[in-house]
């Protein structure tokens, strides 16, 4: 689709197979650490609710993720080294950025504890259906925006009354590499905060914020990379993105994983490697954005688009309410078995107690 939007030969120019490698590693941390640190921060010390922060989050992210699309596609034609180099990182920051940003999988077991925490199913339902809905709205921004930037950018380089020979590209790969070395200072800065905020730690011996940090970046990258896999191996169908398919009602179940731990043995909330694989791991290897984005291309690409935007989401819906009646059975079992565990938890406090006031 980019060739056919893209008469030069260096509009067509890709990132380096080092740059996209290292994209590949920096836009899952970048995100791990805008969502965990900087936005958890926010959500904790102000009266926002987790579940409005979470709908805010996969929302921008299909905003964004429509921004960088129309970059992508040549909706969006680049004009100049700026925009030029919007177009390098767009495939790079959908795939790996903007997947690990938004979360299918998260948006499911919020719907399922708004569910169980208010006895109403259809509770979670109306804030599934809602955060498609609104995100659909924000992904028709984002391209609309981009497309104005690029505009923009056109008319700013016709104005300009001095025009030096330069290659776009070459000036755009500079502009991303100095964008590397800000992401890499951004994840370092972040590692450093949570680090100060908890002085009294053991790297690597017990569940503190440093470390899930650390783990929680590295099952962001490797999920990130797992559902692009997934996605690219799912059999093809120009009329149905059944890859997306498969990753969000794939990983949306495994990423229930912790809470049924759980409900087994209480424990299970301790594991570091358990948490990220069901909130990084799952979260980034389901896809939001590009569910979102796979509904706008189809609406504006088909003769029958309504048919098949119709059809899409109800089969994710399907699947996504599969996933939702596991959870919320899940959410009961964890609940009855945190009741059977108080208890015994108040009469060992108990026993304690006693022994120390007889020592």
């Amino acid at each position: 689709m980019i060739d056919t939007k893209y008469s030069k030969v260096s509009r067509r120019v890709p990132a380096s197979q080092t740059r996209s490698f290292l994209l590949a590693l920096l836009f899952p941390a970048a995100a791990t650490v805008t969502t965990d640190v900087w936005i958890h921060t926010i959500t904790v010390s102000s009266n926002f609710n987790h579940n409005f922060v979470l709908a805010i989050v996969n929302v921008s992210g299909a905003f964004l993720d429509g921004f960088f699309s129309a970059f992508e596609s040549g909706d969006a034609i680049p004009i100049g080294p700026k925009t030029e180099a919007l177009h390098l990182v767009a495939v790079d920051m959908r795939t790996f950025g903007l997947s690990t940003y938004t979360s299918w999988a998260g948006m499911i077991s919020v719907a399922a504890s708004m569910g169980f925490a208010r006895s109403n199913v259809l509770v979670g339902l109306v804030y599934v259906l809602m955060c498609i809905g609104c995100g659909c709205a924000a992904h028709g921004l984002g391209s609309d925006l981009a497309q104005y930037v690029a505009i923009s950018a056109h008319g700013s380089i016709l104005d300009s009354t001095t025009n030096p020979p330069y290659n776009p590209v070459r000036r755009a790969q500079k502009i991303v590499d100095a964008a590397m070395v800000l992401a890499s200072i951004f994840i370092f800065v972040s590692y450093v905060y949570v680090e100060l905020t908890e002085p009294q730690q053991k790297f690597w011996s017990e569940a503190t914020p440093s470390n899930q940090l650390v783990v929680s970046i590295l099952f962001a990258m490797l999920g990130a990379s797992t559902g692009n896999i997934v996605s690219k191996l799912a059999p093809a169908n120009s009329q149905f993105p059944t890859g997306t398919v498969i990753c969000n009602a794939t990983f949306s179940l495994l990423s229930l994983s912790t809470n049924l731990l759980r409900a087994m043995n209480s424990t299970w909330s301790e594991s570091l490697i358990l948490k990220a694989f069901a909130t990084n791991f799952c979260g980034a290897a389901s896809v939001f954005s590009r569910h979102i984005s796979g509904l706008s291309l189809l609406y504006s690409t088909s003769s029958k688009r309504s048919r098949l935007v119709l059809s899409n989401v109800l089969v994710n819906l399907l699947f996504a309410g599969m996933v939702y009646w596991i959870a919320l059975e899940i959410e009961v079992l964890l609940h009855d078995s945190e009741n059977i565990d108080a208890p015994k938890t108040a009469t060992a406090n108990s026993i304690e107690q006693v022994e120390l006031i007889y020592k």
